[in-house]
């Protein structure tokens, strides 16, 4: 006797079924999501590290082959009256015309003093975790200072009473009391409140260039990498990461601060890397 032969049938999954499978998909993304935002920022961090241990090495070489000493923030600024005033900053040659409403500022940032020595890079990277908001302030291509501020206790002009001309001021490494805790380069911003005429405009973060010191009571140090830390290059060539010491804002208020400039600065995590009036790591004499 034949019995008629039925093909087998897949049995297919239910609703139900379904339904679990994409909430265990939705669990393991969830679990995954983290460590993988984590591993990301953790590798930026350490492209940004990069960008400052070859700031080091340039710096170094530059040093090794200059009669100057270490490197000034800015050249002095030029005595005659010309249509462009061009001043040079560690990152390039900003040029900038009489009437600022004429053309913007422009960098060329192969003749910085560092140029020579970035070994056919055209500049230093930018650090990849700058947000977008940071506003860059010289030319159009992006930020001139790819994220990163110079210690301006290395060398700098300054303005002395009573003529208030300027005086360059240098130093050499020996001059540092502990090259290991003083600072050469960092990550920065700036949160800023004014328009070109000096009124006050809503506050944004553009980027910032000098370091300040933390008793001059306006941060710049940018905390934007993973666990709200800065990436920070000492004078003897190292990078860390630092974590954020939070001076009082009653010394901002005091220092012309609006309250939205001061929020703007606790939102985008900017602040300074110790206390006022110490200023521990900035100076070259560490106690």
């Amino acid at each position: 006797m034949f019995l008629p032969h039925f093909p087998h049938r897949q049995r297919a999954f239910s609703l139900v079924e379904l339904l679990i499978v994409v909430a265990i998909m939705a669990v393991l993304v969830a679990l995954l999501l983290p460590a993988v935002q984590q591993a990301r920022e953790n590798a930026q961090s350490a492209q940004c590290r990069s960008n400052l241990r070859q700031l080091g090495m340039a710096l170094h070489q530059y040093v090794a082959n200059s009669n100057t000493g270490l490197l000034i923030t800015t050249s002095e600024p030029p005595q005659d009256d010309t249509i462009t005033t061009r001043t040079m900053y560690w990152f390039g040659l900003v040029s900038k015309p009489d009437n600022p409403f004429d053309s913007p500022e422009s960098l060329d940032p192969s003749k910085g003093p560092l140029y020579p020595y970035f070994e056919g890079n055209t500049k230093i990277e930018r650090c990849p975790s700058v947000p977008e908001y940071v506003q860059g302030r010289f030319g159009q291509d992006g930020l001139g200072t790819s994220g990163y501020a110079y210690n301006p206790a290395l060398g700098d002009v300054e303005y002395p009473p009573p003529s208030y001309n300027p005086v360059l001021v240098t130093h050499k490494f020996t001059d540092a009391s502990a090259t290991s805790r003083t600072i050469a380069f960092t990550d920065s911003a700036e949160v800023w409140w004014y328009d070109d005429s000096y009124n006050v405009i809503p506050p944004y973060v553009r980027e910032s260039y000098i370091l300040s010191y933390p008793s001059d009571a306006f941060p710049n140090v940018h905390f934007r990498h993973a666990g709200g830390t800065a990436n920070v290059l000492f004078l003897d060539g190292h990078a860390e990461p630092m974590i954020a010491v939070d001076n009082p804002v009653s010394d901002l208020l005091a220092n012309f601060w609006t309250q939205p400039a001061v929020d703007l600065k606790t939102q985008s995590r900017i602040s300074d890397l110790s206390a006022a009036p110490q200023d521990q790591y900035y100076v070259l004499n560490q106690q």
